[in-house]
């Protein structure tokens, strides 16, 4: 339970400082740049912003990409990749993939060298591609950040009006010791290392049961 509590908490501050910082660029850095706020050498601001930023997103993308995993596994919601109701959980991972890719591949190998060039001969061209594309990097996180909440206020108000729990609230009752588990995750289904120390143990039992029935009668 412990861990399943410091995995969401590290999960959602990862996202905060993540998504924030993205708001942050493209809705104030960007904007000032854009009308010469930032002084005659503004890309050369910007990136001088953007740079430890990017240091701090790569470090929350790894967190939230761990965390993410940790939880999955934890709860055994795996399963509800193969569900279309789920499509957020599918549009989850392909945004952290977007952000890996470039945080990790894009920008320091190929990017970073063609914004310079852009900006030396145009740098109006180059903070308006810049803005446009953090926009829609913007739009798609918020987009997928939102999308459970559906869910989760859908499954409130069928336990309200006294249907079967949403699948969320089952995953919390399992996570917390509680009954309702949805199918694929039940309480009653133990872990794999566990099965296999009950296995072990009902071998050696069986074993012995064997040894005291096949062992000869003093005195016969």
């Amino acid at each position: 339970m412990t861990d399943l509590i410091l995995a969401r908490a590290f999960h959602v501050l990862g996202v905060v400082i993540w998504i924030g910082g993205v708001a942050m660029v493209t809705m104030v850095v960007l904007p000032a740049a854009r009308r010469g706020e930032l002084g005659p050498a503004r890309l050369a601001v910007f990136e001088a912003i953007e740079r430890p930023f990017g240091w701090i997103a790569r470090l929350a993308v790894i967190v939230v990409g761990l965390t993410g995993l940790h939880m999955l596994h934890r709860l055994g919601a795996l399963d509800r990749f193969r569900d279309p109701a789920f499509w957020w959980m599918h549009a989850m991972v392909f945004v952290w993939v977007v952000f890996a890719l470039l945080l990790f591949v894009l920008e320091p190998l190929v990017l970073h060298k063609r914004l310079h060039l852009w900006g030396a001969r145009d740098p109006d061209a180059a903070l308006r591609a810049l803005q446009t594309g953090h926009w829609i990097l913007l739009t798609l996180s918020l987009v997928t950040i939102l999308a459970p909440f559906r869910e989760v206020k859908a499954g409130r108000s069928s336990e309200a009006a006294g249907h079967a729990p949403s699948y969320f609230a089952a995953l919390r009752r399992r996570a917390i010791g509680g009954a309702g588990a949805p199918q694929g995750v039940s309480r009653e289904t133990p872990p794999v290392h566990a099965r296999g120390r009950a296995a072990h143990w009902a071998g050696r039992a069986e074993n012995l049961a064997r040894s005291a029935l096949c062992r000869p009668r003093s005195g016969a």
